[in-house]
């Protein structure tokens, strides 16, 4: 079913022109600059307002631009060079972080100017996020695709782990320097994908830029068996690992876990997924194989979700841990797929139609574990996520489920 990738292989991701590497290393390096400026924002809107409240609010506006660039953002991408596309929205973010520092120079922090950032880097980044997905879908065709998503989500647990630690350390340097140093790091994620030789696809410029061509990728993804199934459980499962972190917080409190234990837990969870990722990346997986892993995935981290209900101590980090582990390879197989069953000119539009789908029910996730643990308590709260997380194996695993499967999957 799977077998090591030698690193050898003409076809490997990292080789040919290279392309796929200047890409991935610039977006490690910016991903890594935007979590460190994220966390000394939040930290310098505490320090400022005393008001978490307004904390909340200026990630309220991050997130609705993010939400929101996914309804013209993929429309942008399929109709213009991608390319263009991706250097423009480093340029905005680079600008965006300049006036932001400036005005701490001049005069402090001014609330409405940061909320305005905040929404700005919402929509640049939905934006960039989905022209970058068609994009690698063309530099890395074939089988070498999946590993090319694995990877992507190796660089973004990679900037999990490192980026907050990294912002309050820049922070300690400077109000500034964290907001500098992101500036610096979209500079060079520019300048590395103006470097890219291989074309990126070809604009699809057909009739005008209509109700039609914004609602493509909403057609696509409704009018195809295998994307509306895999879709669904994707915001199934999405939805009850980000129920889980409030979960897992209260469960390491009342384990007698420190505010640091509690932070070193999750960066046990981002670990698991980087290195779970990377492992994933490395293996090379037959497609029919995709058919096991949508049923296997979802059983094998339900048994986690109970063990956690159980689990003490280190155990806990271990276990959240795992719970990671196996969804790069799950979602970079079912992503791959997604992307391959529409033509190049309608990928962005049907990756942003798909994120949009399975991002939105996540919003209301850790309200419904704090909800859970009110009402249940942790440990009941971890099973009852556990079943939920169960029913989407068990429903991957449907005759009708796995009809659709074996068509589409190989």
């Amino acid at each position: 079913m799977a077998e090591p990738a030698t690193g050898t292989r003409p076809d490997g991701v990292w080789h040919g022109r290279g392309d796929f590497a200047r890409l991935w290393v610039g977006q490690v390096l910016s991903s890594v600059g935007s979590r460190a400026s994220g966390t000394a924002f939040v930290l310098l809107v505490l320090a400022e307002t005393h008001s978490p409240v307004m904390a909340g609010v200026a990630g309220a506006f991050a997130t609705g631009g993010f939400l929101l660039a996914h309804v013209f953002g993929g429309s942008l991408a399929d109709r213009h060079s991608r390319r263009t596309v991706m250097i423009t929205c480093d340029l905005v973010s680079t600008g965006t972080l300049v006036v932001f520092a400036a005005t701490l120079l001049t005069g402090g922090l001014v609330f409405p100017v940061a909320l305005g950032m905040c929404l700005v880097d919402g929509l640049v980044y939905g934006v960039f996020t989905v022209t970058e997905a068609a994009a690698v879908s063309v530099i890395a065709e074939g089988d070498r695709l999946p590993r090319a998503l694995m990877l992507n989500q190796a660089r973004s647990y990679t900037a999990g782990l490192s980026g907050p630690p990294l912002g309050g350390f820049l922070l300690g340097l400077g109000r500034v320097v964290p907001f500098a140093a992101d500036a610096v790091s979209h500079v060079v994620s520019l300048a590395l994908i103006r470097r890219i030789r291989s074309p990126l696809g070809r604009p699809d410029r057909t009739g005008g830029l209509d109700r039609r061509a914004l609602t493509q990728g909403w057609r696509n993804v409704l009018s195809n068996p295998f994307i509306r199934l895999t879709g669904g459980f994707v915001a199934t499962t999405d939805f009850l690992i980000n129920a889980l972190r409030l979960v897992v917080i209260v469960l390491a409190q009342r384990a007698g876990a420190s505010p640091v234990e509690v932070g070193l837990l999750f960066a046990c969870g981002s670990t698991g997924g980087m290195l779970g990722a990377f492992a994933a990346a490395r293996t090379r997986t037959r497609p029919s194989a995709l058919r096991v892993f949508v049923i296997a995935v979802p059983l094998g981290t339900a048994v986690l979700f109970g063990l956690l209900s159980v689990s003490r101590g280190v155990a806990i980090g271990v276990v959240y841990a795992l719970v990671f582990a196996a969804w790069p390879l799950w979602q970079g197989l079912v992503t791959a797929r997604w992307m391959t069953l529409v033509p190049d000119g309608e990928r962005a539009r049907t990756f942003a139609a798909v994120r949009l789908m399975t991002s939105t029910p996540s919003l209301f996730a850790e309200i419904t574990g704090g909800w859970l643990v009110v009402q249940a308590g942790p440990q009941r709260a971890c099973l009852i996520l556990g079943v939920a997380m169960a029913l989407v194996g068990l429903a991957a695993a449907l005759p009708a489920s796995r009809r659709v499967l074996s068509a589409y999957a190989g």
